[in-house]
């Protein structure tokens, strides 16, 4: 199963079939409560990329040399934060979406320009780089769904990138994750990217649901016979056949077998990478 996260910002619309594209346009003024009992902050992650389109993907790859004692510009961005998905079903044509993340947290951007040095495209490096006069960069920052007070007052004003403004984010990175060990019942979550598939070829698309509940079971550490009794108990109808191929694909036989890290690990490939 090919899948792929895509934030709301980086889905091509226009490349969508109209289901889709409806859906997708429905999601960016869209928020779920934590106070239904089917949405949990499941996951807190932090990851940083590169997003230009013009270098390589790799964010410990140095930017393309231009020839004239400079190297291109570059964009980059860090997500912190805590994420919940719902298992919400949209089936297009060639792609589907068989999932919706909602969360709180920050996304920054980095644009980082004036390179006269490779640098490792790390937020530490791109801060040194600034201090020592080999680079210059400037970030913008979106917050989802953040309490009101201490976040948004922890916040630096946008502007320079350098190791001052790197010490608020690390600030607010500690906030966030204090925020997400705490049983939160009554907060909106922003609808922060979808998890797109491809047409399956197994078993068609209408099993992609099933294929992702099952997925996550297994991140989850729970066994298929425990993954089975839950999905009774979920409003959305799951296909138990396609959940017991799931657990097989990623190695997992026996009803009461416990997922392992190498288990862990297939079932993460499938569904967040």
């Amino acid at each position: 199963m090919a899948t792929k996260w895509q934030s709301l910002e980086e889905v091509n619309v226009q490349l969508l079939d109209t289901a889709l594209r409806t859906r997708v346009n429905e999601l960016k003024s869209e928020s779920v409560n934590l106070s239904d009992p089917d949405i949990t902050l499941s996951e807190f992650r932090v990851y940083q990329k590169q997003v230009n389109r013009n270098v390589s993907s790799s964010i410990s790859v140095a930017p393309y040399f231009k020839g004239d004692g400079e190297y291109d510009d570059l964009e980059f961005r860090y997500f912190a934060g805590a994420f919940s998905d719902r298992h919400r079903f949209t089936k297009g044509t060639d792609t589907s979406i068989i999932a919706e993340r909602f969360g709180l947290g920050i996304q920054i951007d980095l644009k980082v320009t004036q390179i006269k040095s490779a640098i490792n495209l790390g937020f530490g490096m791109i801060a040194a780089a600034v201090e020592m006069g080999l680079a210059e960069a400037n970030y913008s920052y979106k917050i989802y769904a953040l309490p009101s007070g201490e976040f948004h007052d922890t916040l630096p004003k946008v502007g320079r990138f350098n190791q001052q403004s790197i010490k608020q984010f690390q600030k607010l990175v500690n906030k966030l994750k204090e925020l997400y060990s705490k049983s939160l019942t009554n907060l909106e979550l922003s609808a922060i990217g979808v998890l797109t598939s491809d047409s399956i070829k197994e078993d068609g698309t209408e099993n992609a649901p099933s294929y992702y509940f099952a997925a996550r079971r297994i991140i989850e550490a729970m066994s298929l016979r425990d993954a089975i009794k839950l999905s009774r108990r979920r409003s959305e109808p799951y296909n138990e056949d396609a959940i017991q191929y799931l657990y097989g694909r990623c190695g997992i036989t026996g009803l009461e077998e416990k997922p392992i890290s190498s288990t862990i690990s297939k079932a993460k490939k499938i569904i967040l990478e």
